[in-house]
C-alpha cells in the first residue's frame, strides 16, 4: 500500500537526545527519524482505515446502508426496475481539477486533484447512484481538501467531483 510523502516531520516534545553529538553522522540521524515519522505515519493511516471499517462514516446517516450496484435492492429510493433499465451507463466519479480553488493562507487542496474516485450507475438524467463512503472526510492515505485548516464536510466534498 502506497502512501503520499509527509511533508513536514512532527516536533519533539524534548531535543535534547535529538542533537548530534561531535563524530555522531546526522544525515543518518535525520533519515532514521524519517524512516521512523513514516512507519508512525502509515501506522495512523491503517488505524483510520480500520477505525472507519467499524464506525461507518456516511452522510446519510449512521447506519451503513451501502452495497454493490449490480446488488442493489430497490430499498433506497429508486426501484430495482428503474437500476436494472439504466444500469448500463456506467459512470466513475472523479474529483474535479482544484487549480486555484484553495489558495487562501489555511486552505489546503490536498492531493486529489483530478483523481478517478469510484463509479455509479446513472438511474435518471440528473441522479447518479453511487457508494457513500466516496465522500468520507478521511482514510485511505488520501489527504481531502481543506479550507480554514478544517477537511470539507461530506456535501461540500461531493460538490467537487464530477460523473466521467
Amino acid at each position: 500500500m502506497a502512501f503520499p510523502k509527509r511533508s513536514a516531520l512532527p516536533k519533539p516534545n524534548s531535543t535534547e537526545n535529538l542533537t548530534p553529538r561531535r563524530g555522531e553522522n546526522v544525515r543518518e540521524m535525520l533519515d532514521s527519524m524519517v524512516a521512523e515519522y513514516e512507519r508512525a505515519a502509515q501506522r495512523a493511516d491503517e488505524l483510520q482505515m480500520a477505525i472507519e471499517q467499524v464506525a461507518v462514516e456516511s452522510i446519510c446517516g449512521g447506519t451503513d446502508e451501502s452495497e454493490h450496484v449490480e446488488l442493489y435492492d430497490g430499498t433506497l429510493g429508486v426501484s430495482r426496475d428503474q437500476v436494472l433499465m439504466t444500469e448500463a451507463p456506467v459512470g466513475q466519479l472523479q474529483w474535479l481539477n482544484f487549480a486555484g480553488l484553495f489558495s487562501g493562507p489555511t486552505d489546503d487542496a490536498g492531493n486529489l486533484s483530478g483523481v478517478r474516485w469510484g463509479t455509479g450507475t446513472l438511474v435518471s438524467p440528473d441522479i447518479f447512484l453511487t457508494a457513500g463512503h466516496l465522500f468520507d472526510q478521511y482514510g485511505g492515505g488520501w489527504i481531502r481538501p481543506k479550507r480554514n485548516g478544517e477537511t470539507l464536510a461530506p456535501e461540500k466534498l461531493a460538490t467537487l467531483m464530477g460523473v466521467v
